[in-house]
């Protein structure tokens, strides 16, 4: 099994860009090769800067100690569970579970709501192609109500199955049948939330830490810009009326997909203060990113947007998928010329077949070149981490 593996990953080899069929043909091939490979969990996890092995429990969790929880760290956390937490009724509806999932390199949120709530930190998935394995935090019965009741005390889109578990001790299995239904149903359409229900920046950074990501965009002049997706509109508005009443840019609020919102800000000017404030308040892993992406200059476009993408890669491997060097921004440039090109001429003359079918093949010609150029790479990168994969003991599932 593992030498027909390791055959595999000879599919592809540094030679010249050829035909794009075979490229695309080489990438798929390496894509289905990919996915059939399993490495092992590794069986344990870093949190803020230290590894601990799994499975985890803390010896004395906060909640079982005599001082009180303050009220910056539950609302902290509150908002970041109301974004990554999960709850869910059992099978045979006897009992109700709380839990958070991470990866491995990044547990710092897992490891914290289990010393805060107790519970164990536990495997969960291994490493499946490009996958990173994870970790999971679950607690259940009496001490998911505990957690519950103390997360469900504050306003989030998850306030009201908060408020439903907490209080399902002593509910019939008729209402814990109910209640399942009602955690899918709140799950999807959350109760409103005021405007000033982000109040703090701890709640701002662990909003960032839960949705937000840093991307180097544009290739004409050099950008920068925030993203953050997700179901719960309100969410992102009172992310946006925090920051404009602390005196940053907003951003926008707009539809993404279907039942999903995203919030948006551009530009390196407006950008920077905004995640130089969060950075005392975001986790390792974001801060990483953060200070690679505060050394941003119209100058340094590539180098910065390459060192955010290996900083990503430590804890994602699908970013392997994507490839984007200064040639294909070159290639954008020239579309967007080409575009520019025929929307001047059309105000001039009037739209012939010939004028349309010369535009539609230089954009094909582009586009071709392109997604061969990326289709090398992307083979070449995936080469190598097929071989680091098996060299790790990574072996193929069967089909």
């Amino acid at each position: 099994m593992y030498s027909h593996a390791r055959k595999c990953s000879n599919l592809v080899s540094p030679v010249a860009i050829g035909n794009p069929e075979f490229a695309s043909r080489r990438v798929n091939r390496l894509k289905h090769l990919l996915s059939r490979l399993v490495l092992a969990h590794p069986g344990c996890f870093n949190a803020h800067g230290q590894q601990f092995e799994l499975p985890y429990r803390c010896e004395q969790p906060v909640m079982d100690g005599e001082k009180p929880l303050d009220d910056k760290q539950i609302r902290r956390m509150v908002t970041f569970f109301g974004s990554n937490g999960n709850l869910a009724v059992s099978r045979d509806f006897t009992s109700t579970t709380l839990t958070i999932t991470q990866t491995c390199g990044n547990a710092d949120w897992a490891k914290e709501f289990a010393d805060v709530f107790g519970g164990p930190l536990i495997k969960c998935y291994p490493s499946y192609g490009a996958e990173s394995p994870t970790v999971r935090w679950c607690v259940t019965g009496a001490k998911a109500r505990r957690a519950a009741s103390v997360l469900g005390s504050f306003a989030s889109p998850r306030q009201k199955a908060l408020q439903a578990v907490a209080s399902a001790k002593s509910i019939s299995k008729t209402d814990k049948v109910r209640l399942a239904a009602n955690i899918k149903i709140w799950k999807n359409d959350p109760p409103p939330l005021s405007k000033d229900h982000i109040a703090t920046w701890e709640q701002a950074g662990a909003l960032f830490d839960s949705n937000c990501c840093v991307l180097v965009t544009t290739p004409f002049n050099g950008n920068m810009r925030l993203g953050m997706v997700t179901k719960h509109r309100d969410v992102l508005e009172s992310f946006k009326h925090f920051l404009e009443s602390n005196g940053f840019a907003g951003g926008d609020v707009h539809s993404w997909k279907e039942n999903s919102w995203e919030w948006r800000l551009y530009g390196i000017s407006r950008c920077k203060p905004i995640i130089r404030s969060m950075l005392p308040y975001v986790s390792a892993r974001q801060a990483e990113i953060v200070n690679v992406a505060l050394e941003l200059e119209r100058h340094n476009l590539v180098e910065i947007r390459t060192r955010i993408k290996q900083l990503r890669m430590k804890y994602s491997n699908t970013r392997i998928f994507h490839y984007r060097d200064a040639y294909t921004d070159d290639l954008f440039r020239l579309r967007h010329n080409v575009c520019q090109r025929y929307y001047r001429l059309l105000r001039r003359t009037k739209l012939t077949p010939e004028i349309r079918a010369s535009y539609e093949k230089d954009l094909e010609e582009i586009r071709v070149k392109r997604q061969q150029h990326v289709d090398h790479h992307v083979a070449i990168h995936m080469r190598k981490y097929i071989r680091d994969f098996l060299d790790k003991g990574a072996v193929l599932r069967s089909r």
